[in-house]
Formats: C-alpha cells, structure tokens, sequence
C-alpha cells in the first residue's frame, strides 16, 4: 500500500512544498484479505 501525505517542513527559505510517498510493507497476510482491501481501496477510488 502507497499514499501521499504532506509534511509541514520548517527551512530558513521557507515551508518544502514537495509531497512525500510513505510505503507500507506488510508480511503473512491471508490472500483472501489482500484482495479485499485492494477492492476496497478500488472501490472508494
């Protein structure tokens, strides 16, 4: 799973803009519920 967040951060020339891509890895997860929460996640897209 991949999302997007943007985090707020303080430099002398001012606030960084730039998004940043957070990657989570998960291990040992039944089939059945990897591809619920990918047609879930399909879904509210």
């Amino acid at each position: 799973m991949q999302a997007t967040i943007q985090v707020p951060v303080q430099q002398e020339d001012g606030p960084e803009d730039d998004p940043q891509l957070v990657g989570i890895t998960a291990r040992n997860i039944p089939r059945g519920a990897q591809l619920a929460a990918e047609n879930l996640g399909i879904s509210l897209a």
